[in-house]
């Protein structure tokens, strides 16, 4: 399909602009797939003479998946290996400031199609030295089989399944599947030895039907993933990777909200906490009857300034007694909510309230709240 698109160059000086004016830093991913190094390193050299500072590079991507291209170039993983380490050297001689980080993979279902990924991390990680990092990149599916998505249909006497009958989705599921797959991730660096390190340089619910993407409930799945993260003492970086809208009328993903909200609890915060809630109810995983806790609660904070916030993943309403969660009585709440499936914010979308924080505060069903 790529044939059908033009070209459209993005250049460094595109690169710099971006950068200047959103006050974020460069993760560079060389290529060291259909590249070579002495390339890579030109490139590195004119992004710093143009005034991007080089200090996050990746060596590779997916270099860990079964694909043709990728055992024409590494035959083996000792052989990705030994060329990313020579790459690293190279970079961090010329970089001094640069993180530069060898991929992990993070493992399938067992299968000859999955072999390589699943061996991938045992045979690298213990040749890193001590406290070196490793990338993960943790794209979750919805969990949901494809007559989730579609209805079959016959017309003139062909079968269409491009019929979306997205009321039929089971948002239960979905929401578990967030669970499912960072604890997957937290287990994968479990395996790894003490000393190596983690960076998640991309996460987030990812719908290779494009149905979900851009929705409520993709927002919900990928807060789920950031406060799970945290569970993980070794993760030194998270990155999550937004969904451009999918409602051309919408300026912002809601998508978005979700985490831009976790994220503005978490900054300038040096400490957090779990909040174990009671009565909490659990929201279930019809594929394996897996269930998990539907309201997750972290408490984020630095000297006498605290913010908490709930998610409540389930159908229903939940109130829950803040006199146990803070001792300030002027402190304030804001809060989205509204149908998993909806793309906008506003009339017949996602909805907000905020206002002074009662003793009882009402969690309205597949919300975020946030207490400040």
């Amino acid at each position: 399909d790529l044939k059908k698109y033009s070209l459209n160059p993005f250049y460094l000086k595109d690169l710099k602009r971006i950068i200047s004016g959103t006050n974020t830093e460069a993760i560079f991913v060389v290529n060291i797939l259909t590249s070579d190094l002495n390339y890579q390193l030109e490139m590195l050299r004119q992004a710093n003479n143009i005034g991007i500072p080089i200090r996050n590079v990746e060596i590779g991507v997916d270099c860990y998946i079964n694909s043709s291209t990728n055992l024409k170039r590494f035959p083996s993983i000792q052989s990705y290996f030994k060329e990313a380490a020579t790459w690293k050297s190279a970079i961090e001689k010329e970089f001094i400031k640069a993180n530069v980080t060898v991929i992990g993979a993070l493992p399938q279902e067992d299968s000859n199609l999955n072999r390589r990924r699943n061996v991938w991390n045992s045979i690298i990680s213990p040749q890193l030295s001590a406290n070196a990092v490793m990338t993960l990149r943790v794209l979750g599916g919805p969990g949901l089989f494809q007559d989730s998505y579609f209805v079959n249909e016959t017309e003139a006497g062909t079968t269409i399944l491009n019929k979306p009958k997205l009321n039929t989705i089971d948002s239960s599921t979905v929401l578990s599947n967030a669970f499912r797959i960072t604890n997957q991730t937290l287990e994968a660096i479990s395996n790894l030895p003490s000393d190596k390190q983690i960076n998640i340089s991309e996460y987030n619910m990812y719908d290779k039907y494009n149905f979900l993407n851009g929705k409520w409930i993709q927002g919900l799945y990928a807060g789920i993933m950031t406060l799970n993260f945290l569970n993980e003492e070794r993760i030194n970086k998270i990155i999550y990777t937004p969904s451009p809208s999918i409602n051309k009328n919408s300026t912002q993903s809601v998508s978005e909200l979700a985490v831009q909200m976790i994220t503005s609890s978490m900054s300038g915060k040096s400490n957090y906490q779990r909040l174990i809630i009671n009565n909490n109810p659990i929201i279930t995983d019809s594929r394996n009857n897996e269930a998990y806790f539907s309201l997750m609660g972290y408490a984020f904070s630095n000297n006498n300034r605290k913010e908490i916030i709930l998610l409540n993943l389930s159908s229903e309403n939940m109130n829950i007694n803040t006199s146990m969660l803070l001792k300030n009585t002027s402190s304030l709440y804001i809060q989205y909510f509204g149908n998993p499936l909806s793309d906008k914010i506003g009339a017949n979308g996602i909805s907000k309230n905020k206002g002074a924080c009662c003793s009882t505060l009402n969690l309205p069903a597949y919300s975020i709240t946030k207490i400040y």
